[in-house]
């Protein structure tokens, strides 16, 4: 859907594009699960940036739209992760991907709305994260089960961080990449 006056603080309206294509299945224990098709992922060809890890709290530039690929390992201390996008150059403003490892919520959002909800993962086990940022609209796939999309107005570039709240948390296979 989109937000009125194409604000991020606009309330909620519906139109525009709604998501990236997908496929639906079910995993081993029959829950339905989506992760994105495997054409989309072959268009983001040309690396941008790659580390076999990334230390938090380091801004890493990203170009206008991305795919960000990354694993959080949260190692035996139950962190709260975060990812922000497109974050201001003062850093007092980003859009937000949350992974509360204690209580297994995963939230997407902006100081304006967040979007939660739970999700039945191990949280002592690492996440692979995909990060497609494309324009206005922000789309995350957890471990090719969970999704959360959202629209993103207000900030159109800046960088990517990793914050956590314990300093055990590792981030792990990171690449941004974008469409040649």
């Amino acid at each position: 859907g989109d937000y009125k006056d194409s604000s991020d603080n606009g309330s909620y309206e519906w139109g525009g594009s709604l998501s990236m294509p997908r496929e639906l299945y079910a995993d081993e224990n029959n829950q339905l699960c989506q992760r994105p098709v495997k054409e989309v992922l072959r268009l983001f060809s040309e690396t941008k940036f790659q580390a076999k890890n990334v230390d938090l709290n380091t801004a890493i530039s990203t170009p206008q739209n991305y795919l960000l690929t990354a694993t959080l390992d949260p190692d035996t201390t139950r962190p709260v992760a975060t990812i922000n996008f497109r974050e201001s150059a003062d850093g007092d403003e980003a859009y937000r991907l949350t992974i509360d490892f204690n209580t297994q919520e995963i939230s997407i959002g902006s100081k304006y709305k967040t979007y939660k909800r739970s999700c039945d993962f191990d949280p002592l086990k690492p996440l692979r994260v995909q990060l497609f940022i494309d324009g206005t609209i922000a789309e995350c796939f957890i471990d090719d089960a969970y999704c959360f999309t959202m629209r993103i107005y207000d900030l159109t570039e800046g960088n990517l961080s990793f914050l956590s709240t314990s300093p055990e948390l590792t981030v792990e296979k990171v690449s941004v990449k974008t469409i040649r």
